[in-house]
């Protein structure tokens, strides 16, 4: 089943990049802070939800974390904005100021003071890394009779 929390994790992050398309009419930077906030509170609370509801009807919390945590540390790494630009068919710019206050720390490694399509691309393929991570500690992890277990041994 975890194939579907893959899934639905992945048309999670096209929903964030459609949605902000038809929210800021790919003006992002021009955005009030109320329109800001906004957004991504309704995107956070529908990431929430959809974990939430996920493990109301499989009653798996390992993929119902992994719902929540994949697209969580995608969407804070940038590929929200890399999906955007690829899914209108639009270059990325050489300089992405509107990311400025993200955790996207791989600019300030390379002493960079804005993100770059190329600190971008290293900061997403970094969070892949975190979140592939994650998946297969995740994977084996289940609740059985109200204890947690990894693999064959018992954590809680």
């Amino acid at each position: 089943m975890f194939k579907y929390a893959s899934l639905i994790s992945i048309l999670f992050i096209i929903y964030v990049a459609v949605a902000d398309r038809l929210w800021f009419a790919g003006k992002y930077w021009e955005a009030t802070p109320f329109a800001l906030y906004s957004f991504w509170f309704l995107v956070y609370s529908s990431l929430l939800f959809l974990a939430g509801f996920y493990w109301l009807f499989v009653r798996d919390l390992s993929e119902a974390l992994f719902i929540f945590l994949g697209p969580f540390i995608l969407l804070q790494f940038g590929l929200e904005d890399i999906s955007y630009f690829l899914i209108f068919f639009e270059p990325i710019p050489l300089e992405l100021p509107w990311l400025k206050g993200l955790p996207l720390f791989i600019s300030n490694l390379l002493g960079l003071k804005v993100v770059t399509n190329l600190s971008l691309l290293i900061s997403v393929l970094f969070s892949f890394i975190i979140v592939l991570t994650l998946y297969f500690i995740l994977k084996d992890l289940e609740m059985k009779n109200g204890k947690l277990y990894y693999g064959n041994r018992r954590l809680l």
